[in-house]
C-alpha cells in the first residue's frame, strides 16, 4: 500500500477539486486543482467506472468474463482498451520470465482472494491442476482483427495486476485533456502525481511498513511520475504458522515467498503496477536486475527479512524510527 495525504503532499495552495469512489475493489481518490477541476475529476471516474465495468471477472457481463468463457472454443472479439491492456502485459510477462502472469485466472479463482480468502490453503492436486492453465505464452492476440483467444478450456485471464494502473494512466491523460497540470490519482497501492504539488514542489508519497500499519518506510518524490506497491498484507490469512497472500507466483501456483513488499516507480502507472507484481515473486536479486533494464524504473523492495533493496536512482527520504 502506498499512502498520500495532505500532510504529506504539504497542500496548502488553494483548496483542490476531491472526490473518492469505490471501484475496481478498492478506494480510487482523485485531487485535482484547476479551472475544470471539477469536470476532469467527474470524467476521470467516469472511465475508471467504465473500465472496472469492462474487466470485472466476477461479473458476468463484463468483457473479461466473456473472454475467459469462450476459452477454448476459439477466438473472440475484443475493445480497444483490452488489446491495449492485453499487450502491455504480455510484454511484461516476458521481460520477467512469467513472474508477472494474465492468465493466472485459474488460480486466483482457486485461492479466493478475488472473493473472500478461505481459511486454509487449497489441497496440492487443485494447485497443480489450475497451474497447468496458466502459461501467458498461449494467449494469442490479434489487433489486426481485435481478437483474443484463450485455446485451451478452463484458462482465464485475470487483470488485477495491472488494470488499476491502466485505468490511473487513463485518468491521468483525462486530466491533462481538461487542462489540469496539478493533481494525485490514488488507486489502492497506485498513485500517480500529476505535476507540482501546490507550492511548486514535487509530490510526497509515502511507503507503508509492511510489518507495522502504523509505521511508515519513507517518503519518495514525485513529479510526473507513478508510484505503485505490491505486498503480503493486505489481502491474506494464516494456517498453521504461514501467511497465505494474494500476490501468487504464477510459476508455482502458491503465495510469493521472497518478499514483503516491492514499490515500483515509472511513468506509466500500468507498468509500476505490473512490475511490482512481478518484483514481488520473483526477490531482490532477480528484481532489481529486472528493473534497471527497464528505462524509467526505479525500485524499492523489503525481502522476506525485512531488509531494504533499491535501485540507485530511486528517489529516497528514509523515515526516522520508521514514522
Amino acid at each position: 500500500m502506498v499512502l498520500a495525504s495532505p500532510a504529506l503532499t504539504g497542500c496548502h495552495a488553494s483548496a483542490p477539486y476531491e472526490e473518492s469512489r469505490l471501484l475496481m475493489d478498492t478506494v480510487v481518490r482523485i485531487e485535482a486543482y484547476g479551472p475544470r477541476a471539477r469536470e476532469a475529476v467527474e470524467a476521470a471516474f467516469a472511465e475508471f467506472t467504465r473500465l472496472d465495468q469492462l474487466w470485472n471477472p466476477y461479473d458476468e457481463e463484463s468483457e473479461l468474463a466473456r473472454i475467459n468463457r469462450a476459452a477454448g472454443r476459439g477466438p473472440v472479439a475484443a475493445s480497444p482498451d483490452t488489446l491495449r491492456v492485453l499487450e502491455t502485459s504480455l510484454e511484461v510477462a516476458a521481460r520477467t520470465g512469467g513472474a508477472f502472469d494474465p492468465t493466472i485466472g485459474p488460480l486466483v479463482r482457486l485461492w479466493g482472494f478475488g472473493e473472500q480468502a478461505a481459511p486454509q490453503p487449497p489441497a496440492p492436486a487443485a494447485i497443480a491442476r489450475e497451474r497447468a492453465l496458466v502459461d501467458y505464452r498461449l494467449v494469442r492476440l490479434d489487433a489486426g482483427s481485435g481478437t483474443v483467444e484463450l485455446p485451451r478450456a478452463g484458462m482465464a485471464l485475470d487483470l488485477g495486476a495491472i488494470a488499476k494502473g491502466y485505468a490511473v494512466d487513463r485518468a491521468r491523460a483525462i486530466m491533462q485533456q481538461y487542462g489540469v497540470s496539478r493533481a494525485l490519482i490514488t488507486a489502492g497501492g497506485c498513485v500517480y502525481g500529476l505535476g507540482d504539488a501546490p507550492g511548486n514542489r514535487p509530490w510526497r508519497v509515502a511507503v507503508q511498513h509492511p510489518r507495522d500499519s502504523r509505521a511508515i518506510l519513507g517518503v519518495i518524490p514525485v513529479r510526473d511520475l507513478a508510484v505503485d506497491t505490491s505486498g503480503d498484507y493486505q489481502r491474506f490469512f494464516e494456517a498453521d504458522g504461514t501467511r497465505y497472500h494474494h500476490v501468487i507466483d504464477p510459476r508455482t501456483g502458491y503465495p510469493a515467498r521472497a518478499c514483503q513488499s516491492a514499490t515500483v516507480l515509472h511513468p506509466s502507472a500500468q507498468w509500476a503496477d505490473a512490475l511490482a507484481t512481478a518484483c514481488m515473486v520473483l526477490g531482490p536479486e532477480r528484481a532489481l536486475a529486472l528493473v534497471e533494464t527497464v528505462p524509467g524504473a526505479a525500485l524499492l523492495l523489503v525481502d522476506e527479512r525485512g531488509q531494504l533493496h533499491r535501485t540507485p536512482d530511486l528517489p529516497w527520504e528514509e523515515a526516522s524510527h520508521g514514522r
